[in-house]
């Protein structure tokens, strides 16, 4: 399939791959003279259509736009740069979705999806300091080798979507950064794409980009929007990127919109709610693995073991063996999430290991150890390189 893949992408590169909404092309068509067009209204429809971005992004990343080389990430400045005779010109010249393509329901959810997740992230932009335009150009682009699919090979996009998450992901991010680099985007767009692996240390915007997608997906799905703190001090952050959304309903095609319709009506029920709950949703997939890893370990070390989680307000304790001594239970484990590496105490003469792990790149709970002899040095090394290897295949979870 990744063979197939890669010479799909030969083939695109001699193709338009992505094709503008009518709509949006119909809106420049009649646009008024220069001089009397405000850029940022420009911008503004521009922003919801990734055709129309390609071609403007690649044409000013051009060596006769941009003999220097610089990447140009932004595309309010790609717009000053071309003017608006190059640009509206660009946009006449692009080819349009058929209808059918429109309305084609895999297409309708990608695009519904990377819209929610743009949008999400260029809200959180503005708490994490960062470049709001960027963060949302690098959201929208984030699932575009999956539209590719959808548009270009359909067949080959049912198939992808019958395989794992990890492996849709590699597959139509793999697509996407073949074609991507042959259009010349900048490498920020190359690193916010699916399939990606995030690393050791993701850039901040790389991270948001990424929780983004996360509580998008979980808006389509209609799941509890289960990192909106990773993003946001507090639920005024995801509701004011909801609402951006929600005044924009007329510059998106109308299938586009109904979805997006949908997802605004049904989202109090969904959020509103989570607020004050500090549970943490772990898919089955990941506890099943989690207590495999588990289990393997506590052999290991000759030691008990525990997966603690936060359920129903509490923190539960799944123990493979003895039950968990009543003064680990009453570790606070709160102040533990997010560490980045196993911690060692001495709780009434037990030697314990708290062993943090994420899902999706957001601390989500702990392995436990206990026993009455100390953990050697090489045994802590060890859980480390365990705790980087979970980590990541609990990454696309």
């Amino acid at each position: 399939m990744k063979i197939e893949a890669l010479r799909l992408t030969q083939q695109l590169k001699r193709k338009p791959t992505l094709y503008a909404f009518s709509h949006c092309v119909n809106w420049f068509r009649h646009i008024i003279p220069e001089g009397e067009t405000d850029p940022q209204r420009m911008v503004r429809r521009l922003l919801v259509d990734k055709a129309l971005i390609r071609d403007i992004l690649r044409t000013a990343n051009s060596v006769y736009y941009n003999p220097g080389g610089v990447p140009l990430a932004s595309l309010s400045k790609a717009v000053v740069l071309l003017g608006l005779n190059a640009v509206k010109h660009i946009v006449l010249q692009a080819p349009v979705l058929s209808l059918e393509q429109e309305k084609n329901r895999f297409f309708v959810q990608e695009e519904v999806v990377s819209l929610l997740t743009a949008y999400i992230a260029r809200a959180a932009a503005w708490q994490k300091r960062l470049d709001p335009e960027q963060c949302y150009l690098v959201g929208f682009f984030r699932r575009v080798g999956r539209e590719i699919l959808v548009l270009n090979a359909p067949d080959l996009y049912r198939r992808v979507l019958s395989r794992p998450i990890a492996f849709q992901a590699s597959l139509s991010g793999l697509v996407a950064e073949k074609l991507l680099t042959h259009w010349n985007f900048p490498p920020l767009f190359i690193e916010g794409l699916e399939g990606k692996p995030l690393g050791p240390a993701p850039t901040v915007l790389v991270k948001v980009v990424f929780l983004a997608e996360a509580l998008a997906l979980d808006l389509l799905e209609k799941k509890p929007l289960r990192s909106w703190s990773q993003l946001f001090e507090t639920t005024e952050g995801l509701e004011r990127a909801l609402e951006e959304l929600k005044q924009d309903l007329a510059l998106f095609p109308p299938t586009v919109g109904k979805l997006l319709q949908e997802i605004m009506a049904n989202k109090p029920s969904l959020y509103l709610g989570q607020e004050g709950s500090d549970d943490i949703i772990v898919p089955k997939g990941a506890l099943i693995l989690a207590q495999r890893v588990l289990r393997v370990l506590t052999e290991e070390l000759k030691a008990n073991g525990a997966l603690v989680i936060r359920q129903n307000g509490r923190w539960t304790f799944e123990s493979l063996g003895p039950e968990v001594p009543e003064e680990c239970k009453r570790m606070d484990f709160k102040e533990l999430l997010g560490e980045k590496s196993p911690q060692e105490f001495l709780v009434r003469g037990l030697r314990v290991l708290v062993l943090p792990f994420e899902v999706a790149h957001i601390p989500a709970g702990f392995l436990v150890f206990w026993r009455k002899g100390t953990f050697a040095a090489d045994e802590y090394a060890g859980l480390k390189l365990v705790k980087r290897t979970l980590d990541g295949l609990l990454s696309h979870f």
